[in-house]
């Protein structure tokens, strides 16, 4: 994932990724928070916390959730990507 972080003191990114294992419906989140004040401009993530919840047939539903909190700034967000072989 890429982000454009706004440089604003205060300003927060969070990403929460949720995996649901829907056979039953246990879920696992992993979460990683962004600084608006740390850096300015656009860079690259680390790979996102992807939680294993798999079914019997390897299966799992992904949610990404993007939330902006603190001071108001603007976060640029571009190529989100799941990389569907990844290993729990």
């Amino acid at each position: 994932m890429l982000v454009n972080v706004p440089g604003v003191h205060g300003s927060l990114l969070r990403v929460d990724v949720t995996a649901t294992n829907k056979a039953s419906g246990v879920t696992s989140t992993g979460t990683l928070w962004f600084d608006g004040a740390q850096l300015t401009g656009w860079a690259a993530t680390v790979p996102l916390p992807v939680p294993t919840a798999y079914e019997p047939n390897n299966h799992e539903s992904v949610v990404i959730t993007i939330s902006s909190l603190g001071t108001a700034a603007t976060f640029g967000i571009d190529d989100v990507a799941v990389d569907p072989y990844k290993n729990g």
